[in-house]
């Protein structure tokens, strides 16, 4: 009997046996049901256990996930806070505990903290040492840009210029006007390819010119430099009055004449210092000069003195010679190298006053005469005086006999005379014309000297005369020395008929005159004894 629902209706046609059959069947089906419900409750109990398992491990991950977000999100704050400056190293003790990535992230960070804050502390000293440093240096500090902008500079810089250092910060070089050479300077530097230059520049504050000494640098590769100025304003201007004090002093003491003693500055030399050389002394002097002035004001004479000597004097200079000292209007000049430069001196000096007269005759002043006297020998050149007052000096015969022939340049109507050992010392006499004057004592000397007039520095027309006659003339003296009288004026009387000026051929005349009738010319040996100076 199958187990399908059995209607009541046909149960009633069922035998017993029929039913209990059935009735067995429906038993094992309901026990197999039940153990199937049985089973099936054992099943969902182990879901459900699982199920809460799962779950309970879901939300442990949750809260692990939810813990991890979160301690990540102290780790960014704590970067966050490292930018804003406000760190604390105590957030992040519960993720750095951690023995994860996160963890060991955590750890880390903060160690890179610690050494980012002790770095910034070791440059924040540095800095601030720097600063004291360069807010101490006397002078100014700069840092610019490879184009031209100023990237910072120290506070006295800034406080020179009455600005702050933040002023500067971004600016252009050339936005500050006073100082139009610093940019050009820099910017040339720039462009160079030198790493390190040295320059003096000007600049101009409230009206007033300062001085800087510029040390620049570049660094950084080139794309920066930074600059010291160094306040030189008063080593200038202390030079500069130096150098007033030093040229005042060379108007009074020649810096020829510092070196011939040996000695580089003024300030050097003391009384007694001298040298002992052979050199060439050139007297000078205006003839009548006490006619001349005897007219004129005080203020006048001077100012004649000083224009005449302002005139000729550099002509010394251009020859290698030095004024030793001005005697009124006279002149006393050395010549250490040799005769030749005396020489032409004294020439230069005669075509000096010749246009010096010019241009008097032009305003109406009368042209003035001068005679000059070269001899050379030795000579001891030196500083002589007192502790409270000292003076260049020239000590020897030889000056003395040089200023005894510029006197007989008025005796003989010469204008340059010079001695014989000033001939024996040129270098090429031959390109000079020099006639042969005389052999006389002067005063104040025991030995007689060969006298000679330099005729270069007079007109063509003197000159040519002269020469022309200078065969009778050389026969007049060699006559008159060997007392043979009437033969000496002879050639003189010669001289004179070409030449009426020549004064030195008159004065012959007038010698003979006077001595042929009290000199025995066997015992006359030609030398003429002068008595005044």
């Amino acid at each position: 009997m199958n187990t399908q629902k059995l209607d009541p209706e046909q149960a009633k046609n069922y035998s017993k046996q029929a039913l209990l059959e059935y009735i067995g069947t429906l038993e094992q089906k309901l026990e197999k049901i039940s153990e199937e419900r049985d089973d099936a409750e054992l099943l969902l109990d182990t879901i459900t256990e699982l199920t809460t398992g799962l779950e309970n491990q879901i939300h442990a991950r949750n809260r692990e996930m939810a813990t991890y977000i979160q301690q990540v999100e102290l780790v960014t704050q704590a970067a966050e806070a490292v930018e804003q400056g406000v760190f604390e190293p105590s957030c992040l003790a519960e993720v750095e505990s951690r023995d994860d990535a996160l963890g060991t992230l955590a750890r880390v960070f903060k160690s890179m903290v610690s050494t980012l804050k002790f770095r910034e502390t070791q440059l924040a000293d540095a800095k601030e040492q720097l600063e004291v440093v360069l807010n101490s240096v006397p002078g100014t500090v700069s840092w610019i840009s490879a184009d031209g902008f100023y990237i910072g500079v120290n506070e006295h810089f800034a406080k020179t210029l009455n600005l702050s250092p933040q002023d500067f910060v971004g600016k252009r070089l050339d936005f500050l006007k006073n100082s139009p050479e610093f940019p050009i300077l820099i910017r040339e530097f720039i462009t160079s390819s030198e790493s390190f230059i040295s320059k003096e520049f000007s600049i101009t504050i409230e009206g007033e010119e300062y001085y800087y000494l510029m040390v620049a640098q570049k660094y950084n590769s080139g794309e920066a430099l930074v600059v010291i100025g160094i306040d030189i304003t008063e080593r200038r201007k202390a030079q500069e009055n130096l150098e007033l004090e030093r040229n005042s002093f060379a108007r009074f003491v020649p810096s020829e004449y510092l070196q011939f003693l040996g000695r580089k500055e003024i300030v050097n030399i003391k009384l007694g210092d001298h040298v002992s050389r052979r050199i060439s002394i050139m007297f000078s002097d205006i003839r009548g000069f006490t006619a001349i002035t005897e007219t004129m004001t005080p203020q006048e004479a001077f100012n004649f003195v000083n224009s005449y000597l302002g005139c000729v004097s550099p002509i010394i200079r251009t020859y290698n010679g030095f004024v030793m000292k001005y005697i009124g209007d006279s002149i006393m000049a050395a010549f250490p190298e040799n005769a030749t430069d005396a020489v032409n001196a004294s020439i230069a000096h005669i075509d000096r006053v010749n246009e010096y007269n010019r241009g008097r005759i032009r305003a109406g002043y009368a042209p003035i005469k001068i005679g000059i006297g070269v001899h050379i020998g030795f000579i001891m050149v030196g500083i002589v005086g007192e502790d409270k007052r000292l003076q260049g000096d020239a000590l020897s015969d030889s000056v003395n006999l040089a200023a005894r022939l510029e006197s007989l340049t008025k005796v003989y109507g010469g204008t340059i005379l010079i001695s014989d050992s000033v001939l024996k010392g040129l270098n090429h006499p031959e390109n000079y014309h020099i006639r042969f004057l005389d052999r006389a004592i002067v005063k104040g000397r025991t030995e007689p000297i060969d006298l000679y007039e330099i005729l270069d520095c007079e007109d063509e027309i003197t000159i040519g005369l002269k020469l022309k006659t200078q065969k009778d003339f050389a026969k007049g003296i060699n006559f008159y020395q060997k007392g043979k009288w009437d033969q000496a004026k002879i050639s003189f009387l010669k001289v004179l008929s070409i030449n009426s000026e020549d004064l030195t051929a008159l004065l012959y005349l007038d010698r003979i005159e006077s001595i042929r009738a009290i000199v025995d010319p066997q015992k006359w040996d030609g030398v003429w004894h002068f008595t005044r100076k």
